[in-house]
This record gives C-alpha cells, sequence and structure tokens, in this order.
C-alpha cells in the first residue's frame, strides 16, 4: 500500500511538475510553505525569543528581503540549474518570511506602535499567493482539459 502511494506521488510529480517544466514554481511553494508555517509556529510556540541588536526587535521580514535579494541575484548571475533551484528555495523561503509580517507591517502605525503581529492580512496574503502558485503550477493542463471538454460538447450538440 505504501509503495503504490509512494509511487503515485513520483509519478504525480514527473507528469504534473518536471515534464511540464513546472519545479521552479513548485519549489518556491513548497518552501514558501514551509517557511510561512515555520516562521508562525515559532512565533506560536516561542513567543519571547527574538533578536534584538541595540535595542531594535529584528523581524523576520529582514531575513526575508535577504533571501529574496540572494535569490534574485543567482537568477541575474547563473545560468546553472542547479543554482536556480537553490535560487527557488531561497526565494520561497523569504517569500514565506515576508507574507509572515504582512499582518504586522500592514497594522503598524507611527502613534505608539501599535502593531497586530496576529493579523488575519497575513493569512489571507498566504492563501492568496498558494492559490497563485498552484494555479501557475496546476491551471494550464486543467484549462487545457476543460477546453477540449466544452469543444466536445460543443461540436456534438452541433451535429444534432
Amino acid at each position: 500500500m505504501r509503495i503504490s502511494i509512494i509511487k503515485d506521488l513520483a509519478s504525480l510529480l514527473y507528469e504534473d511538475i518536471h515534464k511540464r517544466n513546472k519545479t521552479t514554481p513548485f519549489i518556491i511553494f513548497v518552501t514558501f510553505i514551509i517557511s510561512f508555517a515555520a516562521a508562525r509556529l515559532t512565533v506560536i510556540i516561542l513567543p519571547g525569543v527574538s533578536i534584538v541588536i541595540r535595542d531594535y526587535h529584528i523581524h523576520h521580514f529582514y531575513y526575508g528581503i535577504a533571501l529574496i535579494s540572494a535569490a534574485a541575484w543567482i537568477g541575474l548571475v547563473s545560468s546553472k540549474e542547479r543554482l536556480h533551484r537553490i535560487g527557488s528555495v531561497l526565494f520561497g523561503a523569504g517569500l514565506g518570511l515576508v507574507t509572515d509580517e504582512i499582518g504586522l507591517l500592514l497594522t503598524c502605525n507611527s502613534e505608539g506602535l501599535n502593531c497586530n503581529y496576529y493579523a488575519r492580512g497575513s493569512f489571507d496574503f498566504a492563501v492568496f499567493l498558494g492559490l497563485l502558485f498552484l494555479m501557475i503550477i496546476y491551471f494550464p493542463p486543467f484549462w487545457q482539459r476543460m477546453k477540449k471538454r466544452v469543444g466536445r460538447a460543443v461540436v456534438g450538440r452541433i451535429k444534432r
């Protein structure tokens, strides 16, 4: 049973991701989800743990920007597939960290610094980005199949 599930997943990964050249968006999607979940769980499980340098709290938003910048640099200067995959991992991880802080960034005001880390905007944006990556990865074949099915249905009705 377990072996057939692993074979099915490997086949799905090959047919839907690798064969259609969607490896990069898939890697970004997976690392984005892992990074967002890890950042959120870390803050929930270890609420008092933070990096403070000279009375400045360094949020993981900055780490995310650094990872996205490194990924952009790799994408611009390299033509090697292995480095592009590393850049995809860095980009997805950075995007997850930045997305986790979106609620905090949007709700923070300068009067008393009343910031809400747990604002719903972070989750909404994470869901939006996750669905966007799923659309990029899976929707082209879906629309191609739908086009064929609708075309067959329309042709079938016209012949009657």
